[in-house]
């Protein structure tokens, strides 16, 4: 699947050009503006129309202001930290993550639903060791 792939998720297009934060990244003004450079770039290059009809589901995503948005947030963000849970956190471990760094973005998606506290908070229960 390529990043101009229609079918990818809109929220997914500019990562490849500005990955995703993590817990090591924590200047949050520094990322947005390299996602936003880097959707300049991936949205630029769509024909007009679709390019303007997907950045505006992708600062839908980023904004979090419906109850999609923050849907998809809390799918994203557990997506990523049940990736490091499966590794046995590898990559925390590589990196020296513990779990206070994962509560900033962790906790907004913990919040969109009870349901999500509560796969997160399992997550995090298998996580136990895995978290500096």
């Amino acid at each position: 699947m390529t990043s101009l792939d229609p079918d990818r998720p809109s929220h997914e297009r500019p990562e490849p050009k500005a990955p995703a934060p993590s817990g090591r990244d924590t200047d949050e003004t520094r990322a947005a503006a390299r996602e936003a450079a880097a959707a300049d770039i991936v949205f630029g290059a769509l024909p007009p129309d679709l390019g303007q009809r997907l950045r505006a589901l992708w600062e839908e995503f980023e904004a979090g202001t419906t109850a999609e948005a923050r849907f998809a947030m809390a799918c994203d963000r557990m997506q990523g930290f049940l990736q490091n849970v499966l590794s046995d956190g590898l990559a925390w471990r590589e990196h020296g993550i513990t779990r206070a760094a994962t509560a900033p973005r962790m906790g907004p998606a913990m919040a969109v639903d009870p349901v999500f506290a509560t796969l997160i908070g399992r997550l995090y229960g298998r996580a136990e060791g895995m978290l500096g």
